[in-house]
């Protein structure tokens, strides 16, 4: 009897943490390793081209979702309820050369986001990098700079026009080649009262948002790590 019950409290507990396992296999799981049941309902999965991005469909943060580049370079979190432009708007060139036009919409506001990453940019050209995005958004910059061991994070921001706020991120990986490009558009909606407010009061979410950018830096070879 006591062996009976021994073996029914086992297979309970085992039953138990199998079920545990599966559900958080699930919670982590690819969009398309699930039942489209199971998809969070907002725009970034119910578009086919943004979720093929979207590396679970479990949030990284409220509203957002890990979002894996094509080139397998850098990761970032993306806002679910935004979309990517596919077909001529991607650009992608193996894992040298990757573009991504992002479109949100919210009640008060539109934003376009363009994230730009080039694997051949050293830390050594920055300086020129720095100038070449300014004049992309035809801007005279003066860049705020975050440095640590793994890269180092230049923000600056300014006003295309009077409802019309811009940001630009340049993100030079410190570790290895590579460099991401970040150009920020929120524009208020036509008729929207206190506007000046309404994107002064996005803009730390703008920045806590080009924080979660990350790279994702390739292993040193075994010669490395015997020099180093």
């Amino acid at each position: 009897m006591k062996k009976q019950l021994f073996f029914i409290m086992t297979a309970t507990a085992m039953l138990i943490v199998g079920g545990c396992a599966m559900g958080s296999h699930n919670e982590n799981a690819k969009p398309d390793e699930v039942d489209a049941s199971k998809w969070p309902e907002i725009e970034a999965f119910e578009d086919d081209f943004t979720r093929s991005f979207i590396h679970s469909i479990e949030e990284t943060s409220p509203g957002y979702y890990p979002f894996l580049s094509g080139t397998g370079k850098y990761q970032m979190d993306f806002p679910g309820d935004a979309i990517i432009f596919g077909d001529q708007a991607y650009s992608l060139e193996k894992e040298r050369f990757e573009a991504v036009r992002m479109y949100r919409e919210a009640e008060l506001y539109d934003e376009r986001i363009v994230v730009r990453y080039f694997g051949f940019l050293k830390k050594e050209g920055i300086d020129g990098t720095l100038d070449s995005v300014a004049k992309r958004v035809n801007k005279e910059l003066s860049y705020n700079e975050f440095i640590n061991d793994d890269y180092t994070l230049h923000t600056a921001s300014f006003k295309y026009s009077e409802n019309n706020d811009g940001y630009v991120a340049v993100i030079q990986n410190n570790q290895q080649a590579g460099n991401i490009q970040v150009i920020y558009d929120i524009q208020c909606k036509p008729g929207v009262k206190n506007c000046e407010e309404v994107l002064l009061n996005e803009q730390e979410r703008i920045y806590d948002w080009l924080e979660t950018i990350r790279f994702i830096n390739d292993e040193p070879h075994e010669s490395e790590k015997r020099d180093g």
